[in-house]
C-alpha cells in the first residue's frame, strides 16, 4: 500500500520527527517505524544546541526513514 502524505512543519524539526517515534506507533506512527537510532537521534537533538550538529542529526534521521524502505521523501515544487 503507498500512501502520500503532505506534511506542513513547524521552524522545529522536532515537530516532524516525533510522531515517528516507536511510543507513536498505532497512533500516529501508521506505518510502525521502529528504529532505535532514530529515537536515540531524536532525543539527542532536543538538548543539541549547536545549530549544525542538530541539523545533521535530522538529516540523519530523515536518511534513516528512507533506508527503511517505507518512505521516500519528494520535493513538491510550487
Amino acid at each position: 500500500q503507498m500512501t502520500y502524505k503532505n506534511y506542513i512543519n513547524t521552524p522545529d524539526a522536532s515537530w516532524a520527527t516525533m510522531w515517528f517515534m516507536p511510543d507513536q506507533i498505532g497512533v500516529w506512527n501508521w506505518e510502525h517505524y521502529d528504529d532505535a537510532r532514530f529515537a536515540e537521534l531524536h532525543n539527542a537533538a532536543l538538548r543539541e544546541l549547536d545549530a549544525e550538529t542538530r541539523a545533521a542529526m535530522y538529516v540523519e534521521m530523515q536518511d534513516r526513514m528512507e533506508q527503511s524502505g517505507a518512505y521516500v521523501f519528494v520535493r513538491s515544487i510550487p
